[in-house]
C-alpha cells in the first residue's frame, strides 16, 4: 500500500482521535467558565471543525490514483474545508444560544490541529511524488540522477 493511499484511509480515525482529545482537553476550562451551554457550544465547534475537515478531505476520493492528483486534489480540498467550516461556523455562532467564545474555543483549535494533519499528509504525498519521478527518470536512462 502506497503512501497516498494510506494517508488517505487513515485520515478520519486521526481526524477524529484529535477532536475527541481537543474536546477532552478543553472541556473543563470552557465548563468552568460558560456552565453546560459553553460544553454544548464547545461541542459544536469541535464538530463542526472535523465535519468541514471531512468535507475537505473529500475531493481525494474522486481523483484517479496518483501522487500529482492527489496533491491538486488535497490543495482544492483545503479550499473547500475552509468555505464548508467558514458556513458551519456560521451557522452554529448565528443560529444557536451557546457561547460564542465556547463555539470559537472548539473551533480554531480543532480547525487548526486538523490542518496541520492534512498540511502533513499533503507534504507526504508531494514526497512520494518526487520520489516517483526521480524513480522514473532513474529507469529511463539506466543511470542515476544524482
Amino acid at each position: 500500500m502506497s503512501r497516498a493511499s494510506t494517508s488517505t484511509t487513515g485520515y478520519l480515525p486521526r481526524a477524529t482521535v484529535i477532536a475527541v482529545v481537543i474536546a477532552a482537553v478543553c472541556a473543563w476550562p470552557v465548563w468552568k467558565l460558560f456552565g453546560t451551554p459553553g460544553l454544548v457550544g464547545l461541542l459544536v465547534g469541535v464538530g463542526a471543525a472535523l465535519l468541514g475537515a471531512i468535507l475537505g478531505h473529500l475531493p481525494r476520493f474522486f481523483v484517479r490514483p496518483g501522487p500529482h492528483a492527489m496533491v491538486a486534489a488535497g490543495l482544492a480540498g483545503v479550499g473547500v474545508r475552509l468555505l464548508s467550516t467558514l458556513v458551519l461556523a456560521g451557522v452554529a455562532l448565528f443560529a444557536l444560544s451557546v457561547p460564542r467564545e465556547a463555539v470559537a474555543i472548539g473551533l480554531v483549535f480543532t480547525y487548526l490541529s486538523l490542518l496541520a494533519l492534512e498540511v502533513r499528509d499533503l507534504i507526504q504525498l508531494s514526497q512520494a511524488e518526487a520520489e516517483g519521478v526521480e524513480g522514473a527518470q532513474e529507469g529511463a536512462d539506466g543511470a542515476p540522477t544524482r
